[in-house]
């Protein structure tokens, strides 16, 4: 195990934290070269018994001033390029708590309709009508089931540890499903 996912293990073990799985920033998700992914990172950590959401941040910076910046070939970082959407009332302590608890996933501009999970299956809806790439993961970073459309589901009888999703369109825009604990086998 790296040593950036043991401290992470030992921090969430105490805590529910969170992991950019996704910035706009091209040299903060898998830098340096030869680092595990965020992807990665996060699957070591759930893997462990960690409890960690996975985030989403755009990382802007440059607002009034990107197209002058873009115009002279400068990298600019704008907003909407990464976010999370939390299932929550309008109202700061609804939403921190959503957040605190899982109730949200990350995106890089994909939207969802629908995430439904129960003791028996974990189903999601994109929304729109272009169809798009799911694969749901589990301990170890194992990748469960793949599919393509504009739904999918998994069961989850007979699995242990977490499942989460996640679900990409041609345009290269996800959406993190945050993990689905379960019973962990004896």
């Amino acid at each position: 195990m790296h040593a950036l996912v043991l401290n992470l293990v030992v921090a969430t073990s105490f805590l529910k934290g969170q992991l950019h799985v996704h910035s706009n920033r091209s040299d903060i998700d898998n830098a340096p070269p030869g680092s595990p992914s965020t992807e990665a990172i996060w699957d070591d950590v759930l893997t462990s018994g960690g409890v960690l959401w996975g985030t989403a941040t755009d990382d802007a910076h440059h607002f009034y001033d990107a197209p002058a910046r873009a115009a002279r070939g400068e990298e600019t970082f704008t907003a909407d390029r990464g976010f999370v959407m939390v299932h929550a009332n309008r109202d700061l302590a609804s939403i921190r708590d959503a957040i605190a608890r899982g109730d949200f996933y990350a995106s890089t501009g994909l939207l969802l309709r629908r995430i439904a999970s129960s003791p028996t299956e974990l189903a999601i809806e994109v929304e729109g009508t272009r169809p798009c790439r799911f694969r749901f993961i589990g301990p170890g970073g194992k990748q469960l089931q793949a599919s393509r459309g504009r739904s999918a589901k998994i069961s989850l009888a007979g699995r242990n540890g977490y499942v989460r999703a996640v679900i990409e369109d041609d345009a290269g825009r996800r959406a993190y499903v945050q993990p689905v604990f379960l019973p962990v086998a004896p």
